[in-house]
């Protein structure tokens, strides 16, 4: 459902369940990006339009996910810059890792208006 409710291309990776070590920190996790270029302010708009629409669906997107219905629904939007150049290219995994540690700082210390907490209720 996150795949279709974008409309815009993105990439989505989904920690599901237990996990063990260190990525038992990740457990239950969505994570989306998108990446456009800074020169096409129209694909900035439609992604961040997708990121609202995605942020208002989640706590469906979640329940579909078969997570119990006790989860927090949580997210945080967060935007950063990649360096795209040949000097750069090794550094693009170190780019990603810092803008990810950002965006869970964000996430669990409140540090953006984006950020909203939600729990799923049970229906009866």
């Amino acid at each position: 459902r996150a795949e279709l409710s974008s409309k815009t291309p993105n990439t989505i990776e989904i920690m599901h369940g237990t996990q063990s070590g260190i990525w038992g920190l990740f457990g239950d996790m969505m994570l989306v990006s998108w990446v456009y270029s800074d020169q096409k302010p129209d694909y900035e708009a439609a992604a961040k339009q997708d990121a609202a629409q995605l942020a208002a669906a989640l706590a469906t997107i979640v329940t579909e996910l078969g997570l119990p219905n006790t989860t927090q629904v949580r997210y945080a939007l967060h935007e950063g810059i990649l360096v795209q150049s040949k000097e750069a290219a090794s550094a693009l995994g170190a780019q990603w890792r810092t803008l990810f540690a950002q965006a869970i700082l964000q996430l669990e210390h409140g540090q953006s208006d984006a950020i909203q907490h939600e729990t799923i209720k049970e229906s009866l």
